[in-house]
């Protein structure tokens, strides 16, 4: 919800949150992206287990052709193995 309303056509990315355990560990990122409906509803489907962040992210214009994607809003939330998990993103449009 952007503004106390429904944000339509945002979009939204889901990654996991990994952490470093010791020297020399490697690590591939990667993240699933979609876009809001028309109601702000979105959702991901068989999402492996563990700790993930969902953002928001915003074009910003330059007004010359150049845009730049930035995160606006953000949520660490727990999968657990076969249960629903339900998050609602909650803000103000970026200034």
């Amino acid at each position: 919800m952007l503004n106390g309303k429904p944000a339509a056509n945002q979009k939204i990315s889901i990654r996991p949150n990994l952490e470093v355990k010791a020297a020399g560990f490697q690590r591939v990122a990667h993240s699933t992206e979609l876009t809001t409906d028309f109601a702000g509803k979105f959702s991901f489907d068989r999402l492996p287990q563990g700790t993930v962040t969902v953002s928001r992210w915003v074009d910003r214009s330059f007004g010359n052709g150049a845009f730049q994607t930035d995160q606006s809003l953000s949520e660490t939330v727990e999968i657990i193995a076969g249960e629903t998990t339900t998050l609602t993103l909650t803000g103000d449009e970026p200034k």
